[in-house]
């Protein structure tokens, strides 16, 4: 069963980070950020690529974390 987390946008960063030190780097997630704007990004990868693709970025999200 997947496991859908929501935060402050400000948390995202540390959100993933902690996240990755539970489940672990390659554990599968779909991250949304921004959903219903023009700046909507939906991602989908292990928890390092999307790490490493958002960076610093901020926004609403909604994170699927898959089984």
């Amino acid at each position: 069963m997947p496991l859908v987390l929501m935060d402050t946008p400000y948390r995202l960063g540390k959100l993933l980070e902690e996240v990755e030190t539970v489940f672990g780097k390659n554990r599968q997630v779909t991250l949304a950020i921004d959903l219903t704007l023009h700046s909507e990004l939906v991602l989908h990868g292990s928890l390092a690529e999307i790490r490493q693709r958002i960076q610093a970025r901020k926004g609403e999200f909604v994170l699927v974390v898959h089984r």
